[in-house]
């Protein structure tokens, strides 16, 4: 995988996802650099990897999940930078759980881990397929025939992926995947962040009224109030946006960790801490909104 630098890699960034380059994404340079470095950083450390290291089955699966992270990180930026900052907000909620995911994986049996976050999922169709079963069972005629043979396919496909998975690991110790990503955080040590940022980017994801309830009282003020409230949901969807680039930079540098590739953690780590700067600048600029209706 080939590294750009400074302009190229923005460049290379906006050929890649159709954006014309100027102010708007050169602003969010920072965040463009920290996930496109840290993931080729990754990417090429893992190339070089014993066959010691490569012997872990989770290795290869866990780097893969970064890759997929890296994209929910870029295409939160991309959204951000359209002008689509609740699309923004909903995807950088999207990567910030994947790199829980990823972080949890990590902290303790890798295998063991992976196997319990499969069985989660599996365990997971199950009951959506239970579900289906149960609210079409009133239907009769073309309709329950229709729903029937596609919740077979479905129970079927799942069957089929969790028999593969079975005879690719063989009998694993299978440890229990926390039921919620609440839970997840707290196992990390970081129950407060789900409580504080977390929670809030939820809303978006969750179509809460938030917005809708700043949006009415907005526009009942004054225009310099109304102005203030809608620059403050700028500010709050960029603080999302560069928390998703943070946690992203964080399972990273946990995946460094975990298989040895000191190198590219030494640059990821410089990375983040350029990362935690910007979060504390752009705070600065948050709930600059809402106070002005007691002013």
């Amino acid at each position: 995988m080939h590294l750009f630098e400074g302009d190229d890699m923005l460049s290379d960034f906006a050929a890649r996802h159709g954006l014309s380059l100027g102010e708007v994404v050169e602003r969010e340079k920072l965040a463009i650099h920290a996930t496109i470095t840290a993931n080729a950083s990754v990417t090429a450390a893992y190339s070089k990897l014993a066959d010691a290291e490569l012997g872990d089955p989770a290795v290869g699966l866990l780097l893969n999940m970064l890759h997929r992270n890296s994209e929910l990180a870029e295409a939160a930026i991309v959204a951000f930078v359209t002008g689509s900052g609740s699309a923004s907000e909903v995807v950088s909620r999207a990567s910030v759980e994947s790199s829980a995911n990823i972080a949890f994986i990590l902290a303790g049996d890798t295998t063991g881990r992976l196997l319990a976050y499969f069985d989660h999922y599996f365990r997971s169709v199950d009951r959506q397929v239970k579900a289906w079963r149960k609210e079409s069972s009133s239907l009769s005629g073309a309709d329950a025939q229709i729903h029937n043979a596609s919740a077979d396919r479905r129970q079927e496909a799942n069957e089929i992926l969790r028999d593969f998975v079975k005879q690719a690991f063989g009998a694993q110790h299978l440890e229990q995947w926390p039921s919620n990503i609440e839970k997840r955080f707290s196992e990390l040590g970081r129950g407060l962040s789900y409580r504080t940022f977390y929670a809030r980017m939820s809303s978006e994801a969750h179509g809460d009224a938030e917005e809708t309830i700043r949006y009415f009282v907005g526009r009942l003020q004054s225009q310099e109030v109304f102005e203030a409230m809608a620059l403050e949901t700028v500010w709050n969807s960029r603080l999302f946006l560069y928390h998703a680039v943070a946690n992203f930079l964080d399972a990273s540098l946990s995946y460094c960790r975990r298989y040895g590739l000191s190198e590219a953690g030494v640059g990821i780590a410089r990375l983040r801490a350029d990362v935690e700067r910007e979060l504390e600048n752009i705070a600065k600029h948050t709930g600059s909104g809402v106070e002005e209706l007691g002013r």
